[in-house]
């Protein structure tokens, strides 16, 4: 659960059915319900009679709306693919700089928060519309958000995926 918890820091979850002592002495498989954890709702958990616990993350949708949601049959391009690795080399050698200066500059200008498109364009938010502000090249993807969340709340900087935008945050 630990891993979970350092990948998805905000994740809480409920069992659906607590398993009992005699099915975890045998192993058995059983749901939890998974609350901030976005793009997954659910998780599979596996407990073998020697004591290893597996979790598979699945995301359910009821088929009416999976069968609603636009089809994307093009594959992710081969660049935008990045594991943890690639993120953390990203972060480590530019985004912790870029988003340093960025929040510098910005807290001294009086916000408290920025937004990060896919693009990697940055905005804040004045009067109640987004002003853009600067651009990130090189920005990571958006499935490689998550893993660059928790890369910056290591460094106690707040951030946090919200629809299409990554969300920075700071006091």
């Amino acid at each position: 659960m630990e891993q979970l918890k350092q990948s998805y820091p905000t994740v809480a979850w409920l069992w659906e059915a607590r398993p009992s002592s005699e099915e975890i002495s045998k192993g058995c498989t059983k749901r939890i319900k998974l609350y901030h954890c976005d793009p997954f709702n659910f998780g599979e958990v596996t407990l073998s009679a020697t004591g290893k616990l597996e979790i598979a993350l699945v995301q359910m949708v009821p088929l009416a709306e999976a069968e609603l949601q636009p089809h994307n049959d093009e594959d992710l391009e081969e660049q935008d693919i990045l594991d943890r690795s690639d993120v953390k080399q990203w972060y480590t050698q530019k985004g912790i700089a870029l988003l340093s200066a960025l929040i510098d500059e910005l807290n001294v200008q009086g916000h408290k928060r920025l937004t990060i498109k896919e693009n990697g364009d940055v905005f804040v938010t004045a009067s109640g519309k987004q002003q853009p502000v600067d651009t990130i090249p090189d920005f990571p993807p958006r499935p490689a958000w998550e893993d660059l969340c928790v890369l910056a709340r290591e460094d106690d900087i707040a951030a946090e995926v919200c629809n299409q935008e990554l969300t920075v945050s700071w006091a």
